[in-house]
């Protein structure tokens, strides 16, 4: 009977162990961007996820999934859930990976976007992530594929702007480091309306003018450049993040 009694008891410590073995492991604090405090996992089955804390709100993306928003938790136990999501979906293709920059202010001392011709210094976000990091030495991570996240880009968390490589564009947030030529970040849609006319439409927020080169979005303090049409800016946005949900 003792026996018995010790193996059922090991047997349940076992178990209790396996259900605190956690599915994801943290890799590092991303810092701060649009999207909230940032930190990285890494599912312990292959893949990474991107959790975004703001306010009581934490959303994550990666490991092939959609993004999930949870209300007041924390960002280990949300990384876990998407992770142990991600072992159960065997129709998973597409995992990112993450390359980590230098973030030095040194090499990006000189900052000018040129939303006229949708451009920063001289690159087009179509640029290949080769090019972009050539160029901006700067950046702090880079994603290379992955559902999430807009696809994968290059991000400069210390400069105030990312690349979205599949959505082909720019970001840049209220704390840009450089100047944009017409001078209209943070400034009210009425001045963007004096430089590019009429919005082709509105979407989640977001206002989308037609330009030259494809498309520039506004939403609150965030400036987005696309070297796409506002259509296409759009469809993809949606199938990349949650901006459609």
């Amino acid at each position: 009977m003792k026996i018995k009694s010790v193996a059922l008891g090991l047997s349940f410590a076992l178990s209790l162990i396996s259900c605190n073995v956690s599915a994801a492991t943290f890799v590092r604090d991303a810092g701060y961007n649009s999207s909230g405090h940032q930190y990285i996992y890494q599912c312990n089955s292959g893949g990474q996820v991107s959790v975004f804390v703001k306010g009581d709100f934490i959303t994550v993306f990666g490991a092939g999934t959609h993004s999930t928003t949870v209300h007041k938790d924390t960002h280990q136990s949300a990384a876990n859930s998407a992770c142990s999501d991600n072992d159960k979906n065997e129709n998973i293709s597409e995992h990112s990976s993450f390359t980590e920059g230098s973030g030095s202010s040194s090499s990006c001392e000189h900052l000018v976007v040129d939303l006229k011709n949708g451009t920063l210094n001289g690159l087009k976000p179509s640029e290949s992530t080769d090019s972009i990091t050539a160029h901006l030495p700067c950046y702090t991570t880079l994603q290379v594929g992955g559902h999430d996240n807009s696809g994968g880009g290059v991000y400069f968390v210390n400069h105030g702007f990312n690349f979205y490589t599949k959505l082909q564009s720019f970001q840049f947030y209220e704390q840009f480091s450089g100047i944009t030529s017409p001078d209209i970040l943070n400034k009210p849609l009425s001045v963007v309306y004096k430089h590019f006319g009429k919005p082709t439409a509105k979407v989640a927020g977001r206002t989308y003018f037609k330009t030259k080169y494809g498309c520039l979005a506004i939403f609150t303090t965030n400036i987005y450049v696309y070297h796409l049409n506002c259509k296409d800016a759009i469809n993809l946005e949606c199938k990349y993040t949650h901006l459609c949900e």
